[in-house]
């Protein structure tokens, strides 16, 4: 009795289909609400970029044309559109703790040039510098770690 237990536990590990990838649900992208923050994986590149829709067959979103000194303010987004068949992974993405992470290390950082450049002071005047430079180390550090990610976020799509 024993051996026939055996056989048939070992007959029916043989015959089990093999783990299905929890992942590999497209309708988790497109039950996605629109505006939020994306990270698609193609085969060479990763896309940053704000949900728009998707279908069966594909995914669109919106990427932000990079803003700085030399370019236009009135830029219109640009609208990206992914087949499916291409799309390797993707990823719902937590852009806020790059800024939070960004802005508090601009803070001390300005706070710190803010002393020593007012080092001169004795006791408990102070000049204000570290007042002023903190949050312009705060400002500054929170634009750039908006743009960086410091965190991905979980993955709800990952192609089979």
């Amino acid at each position: 009795m024993f051996l026939g237990c055996l056989l048939a536990g070992v007959a029916g590990a043989q015959t089990a289909p093999p783990p299905q990838n929890p992942r590999a649900d497209w309708r988790d992208v497109e039950a996605l609400a629109p505006g939020t923050a994306l990270s698609i994986q193609l085969e060479r590149h990763k896309q940053r970029c704000s949900f728009d829709y998707a279908d069966e067959e594909r995914v669109a979103c919106s990427t932000d044309p990079p803003r700085g000194l030399l370019t236009r303010a009135s830029m219109q987004d640009t609208h990206r559109v992914f087949r499916r068949t291409e799309i390797k992974r993707v990823s719902v993405e937590k852009p806020l703790n790059g800024a939070a992470i960004g802005l508090a290390a601009g803070a001390i950082l300005g706070v710190a040039v803010g002393a020593i450049r007012g080092g001169g002071n004795s006791g408990t005047t102070r000049s204000g510098a570290e007042v002023v430079l903190g949050g312009i180390g705060a400002l500054m550090g929170a634009v750039i770690g908006r743009r960086i990610p410091m965190e991905h976020g979980r993955v709800i799509y990952e192609r089979p």
